[in-house]
């Protein structure tokens, strides 16, 4: 059975000049980030020391650096953690210490957030800032825009844990929920046949990468067609029909309100 890793290899290896991700308007194309990448992966290992099993924390909205991020991650065999970027400072804290994260993933426009959560949690060694600069961060650009060194990356089974997706925690505390790369796989043949997902859609991908539609169906999907996913953190409905006019969108996930706002 395959795993997310070789779902996307094989996307890369087969069909490197297809667009696989657009945002802002610029396609990217599964070769350029199947590159990318593989920078990345070499980075957390050489930089911080990432290893199997550890997780990974990812503070990202909606963009073409999450992607490349939650995939370098599993590519080092480590375990994405995406949180909610749209939690208080104390969740977020809570669920970066009861995940044990040692790397956290920071945007830019999160920076706030970053600030008040990370000086609290001792453990977090290294923070990767995406589309801004700190001195004491690791440059996402400077890690993807490196030479690879020869490593060797494990290769997952289908019983490995992917990533942790917390709870919303209604009735207490958060529970990280652990997502196997067979789960994310199955879910990826669920979109095929329950909703009719084909090779050669483009996708909204406009729903949180870091919850489970986004993450566990609509992108492993993407890369299992080798198809493209046009990707926003906006939801603004004007923006969303701009986009889908555009680019000539065919399918679309979303949540009810996204639906009668529309």
């Amino acid at each position: 059975m395959d795993t997310l890793m070789s779902l996307w290899q094989r996307a890369v290896r087969e069909h490197p000049d297809s667009v696989a991700i657009i945002f802002e308007d610029r396609p990217y194309s599964y070769g350029e980030l199947g590159v990318m990448v593989e920078r990345f992966a070499a980075q957390l290992v050489a930089r911080c020391g990432v290893s199997g099993g550890e997780k990974v924390a990812l503070l990202l909205p909606n963009c073409v650096q999450f992607v490349v991020c939650y995939l370098g991650i599993l590519r080092t065999g480590a375990v994405a953690l995406p949180v909610n970027v749209r939690l208080k400072p104390d969740e977020v804290q809570f669920i970066l210490h009861d995940a044990e994260a040692r790397v956290v993933i920071v945007h830019q426009s999160v920076g706030d957030l970053a600030r008040a959560v990370l000086p609290q949690l001792p453990n977090v060694q290294h923070v990767v800032a995406v589309d801004f600069h700190a001195d004491n961060a690791l440059s996402f650009d400077e890690m993807t825009s490196a030479g690879v060194s020869a490593c060797a990356f494990p290769e997952p089974t289908p019983a490995d844990v992917a990533a942790i997706i917390y709870t919303s925690g209604t009735t207490g505390r958060p529970k990280g929920a652990m997502i196997t790369h067979g789960n994310i796989v199955f879910n990826s043949y669920s979109a095929e046949y329950g909703l009719g997902f084909r090779p050669g859609d483009v996708h909204t991908l406009v729903v949180p990468l870091f919850h489970v539609t986004g993450l566990n169906t609509i992108l492993p999907t993407v890369i299992r067609h080798a198809s493209t996913a046009v990707v926003t953190s906006r939801t603004n409905p004007a923006d969303i029909l701009r986009l889908i006019e555009r680019h000539r969108i065919n399918t679309f996930l979303g949540v009810p309100t996204t639906y009668v706002l529309m």
